[in-house]
């Protein structure tokens, strides 16, 4: 019975392990986060996450070429957007020329097949 006799006939090789996994990642499978922030050459590190930065603009495809090297096929982007351009209607948002939509054009013409 189980509490007595624990079977482990499934791990006894590193082949019949892998044949009876449950789950398996490769860098495929993650997003890696983008921060984005207007102007040129810039990279701030963001103080409550060490490592990571905002980029402006020009350096976002640099960032975007080096995860899709890595094997990171999707990203998930984030914009700093100045206070003066907020609203209660979100105008910002939608506006065709606004950073996020900016960010996602340049994303899209460094990896046409990032997601």
């Amino acid at each position: 019975m189980f509490p007595l006799n624990r079977n482990r006939r499934l791990r006894q090789s590193p082949a019949v392990r892998a044949l009876v996994r449950e789950t398996s990642l490769s860098p495929a499978d993650f997003i890696a986060p983008i921060f984005v922030v207007e102007g040129r050459q810039v990279r701030e590190e963001i103080p409550s996450m060490p490592n990571y930065y905002r980029l402006s603009l020009d350096l976002v495809s640099a960032e975007v070429k080096s995860l899709w090297s890595l094997g990171i096929k999707s990203v998930l982007v984030f914009v700093k957007v100045p206070d003066a351009l907020k609203d209660n209607r979100g105008k910002e948002a939608i506006n065709p020329q606004g950073l996020m939509q900016r960010a996602v054009a340049e994303i899209k013409s460094t990896c046409p097949e990032m997601s």
